[in-house]
């Protein structure tokens, strides 16, 4: 099992709620997709939402993969190593997750080391892994390995990332065009979060997801 503490009341409740939304099958494509993009001897995760958190736990693998998705030599990550040390694990993921914004991908899109040293939200881990692949395929730079059918939806990078994603599609004809110097709308508020990921793991627990 996870090292999760006990929850109680509405906590528990939040909680339960949050793990409905791992998905076992997406669980599949990521640990193939993962596996594949890092090579070499990669053990195979016991399956289930608790052998996908300790598979990632120590950090390893997930800075192994960010470190994939560059050209050798030239990884974001420069030291990789297996530790039992809880501070140490929770190190390595950290790295991963500025690496990750670091590539492109939103900090609004990315757990938190919490998410998943305690495995309070694998489902925002999963997105985040999903978003990761996504934008692999997206910059089409020849260092995904794997399927491009297995990320569908390529999302847009963050502003200033390296590479960014594809650009977002032109307005609908018959659409208003921004008068120049006109402010932008405000973005949509996202729920609160607090203590359960990044806002937009919170907000992406009650969609749908469809890959093929």
């Amino acid at each position: 099992m996870a090292n999760r503490g006990p929850s109680y009341g509405l906590s528990r409740e939040v909680q339960q709620k949050i793990d409905r939304q791992y998905d076992p099958e997406l669980e599949q494509v990521l640990v193939r997709w993962m596996m594949g993009q890092c090579g070499g001897d990669i053990p195979q995760p016991a399956p289930g939402r608790d052998g996908f958190q300790q598979w990632l736990k120590d950090g390893t693998v997930l800075c192994r993969l960010i470190n994939s998705l560059y050209p050798r030599g030239q990884g974001p990550v420069a030291k990789i190593q297996a530790s039992t040390m809880a501070f140490k694990q929770m190190e390595q993921i950290s790295q991963f997750l500025q690496a990750a914004e670091r590539y492109g991908i939103a900090a609004t899109d990315i757990f938190q080391t919490v998410d998943l040293w305690e495995g309070k939200n694998m489902a925002c881990v999963q997105r985040t892994l999903m978003n990761l692949g996504s934008l692999a395929v997206a910059k089409g730079d020849g260092l995904f390995v794997g399927d491009p059918n297995w990320f569908p939806n390529h999302p847009k990078g963050s502003p200033g990332a390296g590479g960014g994603g594809p650009h977002p599609p032109p307005p609908p004809p018959g659409a208003q065009h921004p008068r120049p110097g006109a402010r932008p709308p405000p973005p949509p508020a996202l729920p609160n979060a607090r203590g359960h990921g990044s806002p937009a793991c919170q907000y992406f627990q009650d969609q749908s997801f469809e890959f093929l």
